[in-house]
């Protein structure tokens, strides 16, 4: 419980956060979907990725099992070097569990979520893509569908809207 509760107030913290005030356009969102359109997420299927805070030169982020039910571990990753500083896995020791991701792993999942510049990336067990590509406090959450459904609205946690194809965006905050 105190895990999903964590995971409840990472998800909300990042809802209040804002890095930019910035307004997202139709365009840039057109241009972020055309740039990902056909991209593989394949690597990241049951995997959720979090961008935290900044410290000291470090961004810190979570990496945990998509789906709230593992607590996260702590990367903190130096951009400008391109590499990861440290990796924690307390949170884990805190909920009694065992590392479910080695080293490796999450050193190939932090190198694969950098290229894209995001601040939050978790992909589900049949391959939809969570995603939220913008900074800033109104920035959109999209959801890729692994196939086009032609649904108006869809429901995976939150309501989403067609916006255009397989792709859906999430306005709420």
């Amino acid at each position: 419980m105190l895990v999903l509760r964590f995971i409840i107030f990472i998800y909300f913290f990042m809802g209040i956060c804002s890095c930019s005030d910035r307004n997202i356009s139709n365009d840039d969102i057109d241009k972020f979907i055309s740039k990902y359109q056909d991209k593989t997420f394949s690597n990241f299927i049951g995997v959720s990725i979090t961008f935290r805070d900044t410290d000291f030169g470090n961004d810190i982020y979570m990496v945990a099992k998509q789906g709230g039910k593992y607590p996260p571990y702590i990367i903190h990753f130096n951009k400008r070097k391109k590499e990861i500083t440290s990796i924690s896995n307390i949170l884990l020791k805190q909920g009694n569990f065992h590392n479910y991701f080695d080293e490796s792993k999450i050193k190939d999942l932090m190198q694969r979520f950098i290229d894209f510049d995001v601040k939050n990336l978790s992909v589900d067990s049949i391959g939809n893509v969570f995603i939220s590509p913008f900074y800033g406090e109104h920035s959109p959450n999209l959801l890729r569908l692994n196939a086009i459904t032609n649904e108006r609205v869809v429901k995976k946690g939150y309501v989403y809207e067609l916006y255009k194809g397989n792709w859906y965006v999430n306005n709420s905050k």
